[in-house]
């Protein structure tokens, strides 16, 4: 590792920050695209760590480095118990292959979440990603008027590294189209987009309300039912945290805010009645029994043979609950310990612990990097440990 900081460094580090920033809201962006079985994501990911350790020191604390080697021994510990009392059809290249990618986001997260913290990034990377969140809810609507014109070819250059069967964008068996921009379903362009609205929430910057009133249009239109159902709780904790309607008073400003509103209502009106409103009439009257499933089917997909130990990394299909998921693959121990993680994140608050529940509930996927950028703008944004590095500044870590 180096001790000092590059020359190109030294002389560009605005630029050197930007670049680093971009490829990490772009490793959220595309982390559904994937070659040869690798996301792209993972790609962005690499590039970042190798401009870390190419350029400036890396910083790590005692206690990151017990939490580094915890979290990886007991992976490993779990994946042998696995191995050795698991199925008898385990891929063991695919095993090993996955240990090794979750070790490199523990590690990867880690070092980019000092990095931010100790240059204090926290305020340009929530820029640089609300900016890029508008830049693919625009390029979802373009999408849209590909889709609404025919013009499916140009789609499928689009989606080449990604999903292009129209399921992925119809709304169930209808013509109703959902957005779901460089994402490989409408639910995870939410997915991302509630990240962002998280983000934009926390810090609050000059322009805030209106980039939290453009990402939630963003998350309405992808018609997702559990992620307009997120980012509704969202909003609606951070004004019960916020407001205070004793000190309330009306500001012109909120025309705004009640204009978009109206706007949204009168042009998307007929779509959210369908997917929002009718859907939960269907799902509280047990005619749409699709939301249970996809809920329960999860947790009906975990082996009982193997729940002690699960039955090995990546050896799981078909689950997109992040806590069944967890037994799956890594049996009890493994779901202990996202449940110990939810109980740290339940510590910030509740809006910060429902939120991050909601979300593991709504979508699988521990090996896609998504989930661990996820993670790392949970704790850029809750984390305030004090510490002083070896240049006596004070800097925010674990």
């Amino acid at each position: 590792m180096r001790q000092t900081t590059s020359k190109i460094y030294q002389l560009y580090p605005s630029v050197f920050h930007t670049v680093l920033i971009v490829f990490l809201v772009w490793t959220m962006i595309l982390s559904d695209w994937s070659v040869l079985n690798v996301s792209f994501g993972d790609f962005f990911l690499l590039g970042i760590v190798l401009l870390l350790l190419s350029n400036v020191p890396i910083d790590v604390s005692k206690k990151q480095q017990q939490l580094f080697i915890i979290s990886t021994s007991s992976i490993i510990l779990i994946t042998l118990l696995a191995y050795i009392f698991g199925p008898t059809d385990m891929n063991i290249k695919l095993l090993l292959l996955s240990n090794v990618k979750l070790m490199f986001y523990i590690g990867t997260v880690i070092m980019i979440y000092n990095y931010i913290r100790n240059h204090n990034l926290e305020h340009v990377f929530g820029r640089i990603n609300t900016y890029m969140s508008l830049l693919v809810i625009a390029i979802g609507i373009v999408i849209i008027y590909f889709i609404l014109t025919d013009q499916l070819d140009i789609l499928h250059k689009i989606w080449q590294f990604t999903r292009t069967d129209d399921r992925s964008y119809h709304l169930g068996s209808s013509h109703i189209i959902r957005m779901r921009s460089l994402f490989a379903e409408p639910a995870h362009l939410g997915f991302y987009l509630n990240i962002s609205l998280y983000f934009v929430l926390k810090q609050r910057n000059k322009y805030w309300l209106v980039h939290a009133v453009l990402i939630s249009i963003g998350i309405v239109l992808t018609l997702s039912y559990s992620m307009v159902m997120i980012g509704s709780w969202l909003i609606m904790s951070t004004i019960a945290k916020h407001v205070k309607l004793s000190q309330f008073k009306w500001d012109r400003r909120y025309l705004i805010v009640v204009g978009v509103i109206l706007l949204i209502a009168l042009i998307f009106g007929e779509f959210l009645y369908e997917a929002i409103y009718i859907r939960t009439l269907n799902i509280l009257s047990g005619e749409d029994g699709s939301a249970i499933a996809r809920l329960m089917g999860s947790w009906q997909q975990i082996d009982s043979d193997h729940l002690l130990f699960g039955v090995g990394a990546a050896h799981s299909t078909n689950i997109t609950n992040m806590y069944a998921y967890a037994l799956s693959d890594f049996g009890i121990i493994g779901l202990f310990g996202l449940l110990a993680g939810t109980g740290v994140i339940f510590t910030f608050g509740l809006r910060e612990g429902v939120f991050f529940t909601l979300m593991n509930i709504s979508k699988g996927g521990y090996l896609n990097p998504l989930f661990w950028l996820f993670i790392l703008v949970i704790g850029l944004t809750n984390f305030n440990h004090k510490h002083t590095n070896r240049d006596g500044e004070k800097t925010w870590i674990l």
